[in-house]
């Protein structure tokens, strides 16, 4: 009996050709200020949250071949994942890191953002206690009311620095909160003015930091002035435009430019046809009965489920593709399992491939469907993707 190849049952593949090749825009689309006496700044990317879903350990392999600048992670247990995929490079943490967990976290040679005295003061003490120094990266309040230290607190944090040698400041940052669903950007330069009066006080004070950087992927694309000497780009390097508004925006200053073809999704999802059979006219489909057919149907069940991501507002509504066709997600979707109509697909046989995201023949699917159909966003839709799910990389 011949062997078979052995594959997953439900799988994420990653596009490692469109990951550098967002990477190659967002690094040409800093180049393009049309002052050329500024210098290109550091790319820095966010892996937090599984890197946006798309796998942390594969994604952190993948920016070593790519030659990104930094990266950017949420908490401790991302530290310690990033090391262990082997990057060696800058590693900036932007989430908070307990104070039982600096000494780990300063071995592994991590850059802290901090907004307080009490965290300046545990890093300060640890670094001194391990006989070391730390890198810090100061992030400033502007206007979202998140993580941030005021302006008026800012002199007890400054008197720190200078009188604690085992501490630098690094870098100063901060985060837009209203840059990417308008495309009025008044208050997004509010918060930048405001930055910049933190930065001259900084100054005024004796103390100057190697690196600014407000930029997100939103403020990267659409707003020059936000660059300074790094930029973080998370949503847009995985391939997705942050937002409707910012498409816009940016198709104002770049008029010249293809949008849709700038970015390229880095991941897709599949699944295998597990069971095919007939539903009658009048029978329902799945919990609750919120299905119920309307003319004879032919059905397949697939093994993917709300605990593999997909979205259980899609019940009833969206659609996969089988043989480059689309087949409709009837009932609810399950933990495991969710229903397709193939009725129209006759091709379609027990273990085809399903494409819940990417491309099958002329058709494709992307996080955009997927949160228009859940009322969402694409970083929901990216972010809640399976971490148990094998990643692929192509």
């Amino acid at each position: 009996m011949p062997s078979l190849m052995k594959s997953p049952l439900s799988w994420i593949e990653l596009d490692s050709a469109a990951l550098a090749q967002n990477i190659n825009f967002l690094r040409d689309l800093s180049n393009m200020n049309p002052d050329e006496s500024e210098k290109t700044p550091l790319l820095c990317v966010p892996v937090k949250a599984n890197a946006y879903g798309h796998g942390l350990k594969e994604i952190t392999r993948l920016l070593k071949k790519n030659q990104v600048d930094y990266l950017a992670a949420h908490s401790i247990e991302d530290i310690r994942a990033i090391r262990k995929a082997g990057w060696e490079g800058r590693l900036l943490a932007v989430g908070y890191i307990q104070h039982s967990d600096t000494e780990e976290a300063l071995s592994l040679a991590v850059e802290p953002t901090l907004y307080n005295i009490e965290n300046l003061l545990q890093w300060s003490e640890t670094a001194k206690r391990l006989r070391t120094s730390v890198d810090i990266h100061l992030k400033v309040e502007t206007g979202a009311n998140r993580q941030g230290v005021a302006h008026k607190d800012l002199t007890a944090l400054i008197k720190l620095f200078k009188a604690n040698k085992q501490i630098s400041l690094h870098g100063l940052s901060t985060h837009f909160a209203n840059i990417e669903d308008t495309t009025d950007h008044s208050f997004a330069d509010l918060q930048l003015s405001r930055y910049s009066r933190s930065l001259e006080f900084l100054r005024q004070n004796g103390l100057t930091p190697k690196l600014c950087h407000t930029a997100s992927s939103a403020a990267h694309l659409v707003a020059p002035q936000t660059r300074f000497d790094m930029i973080r780009t998370g949503i847009s390097l995985y391939g997705y435009w942050p937002s409707r508004e910012t498409i816009l925006s940016f198709r104002h200053l770049h008029p010249e430019l293809d949008q849709p073809s700038l970015l390229k999704p880095v991941a897709s999802l599949h699944s295998r046809i597990a069971q095919i059979k007939r539903v009658k006219k009048g029978e329902s489909i799945g919990y609750g009965l919120t299905f119920r057919a309307e003319r004879s149907l032919k059905i397949a069940v697939i093994p993917l489920g709300y605990y593999d991501g997909l979205d259980r507002r899609m019940s009833n509504s969206g659609y996969a593709l089988i043989h480059g066709k689309r087949a409709s997600i009837l009932g609810r979707v399950c933990m495991n399992n969710v229903m397709l109509d193939i009725s129209d697909i006759p091709e379609a046989k027990l273990e085809d491939q399903v494409t819940f995201l990417g491309q099958s023949g002329n058709e494709t699917i992307t996080a955009d469907n997927w949160a228009n159909w859940c009322n969402t966003i694409n970083y929901d839709i990216l972010t809640n993707l399976g971490a148990h799910l094998k990643r692929i990389v192509r």
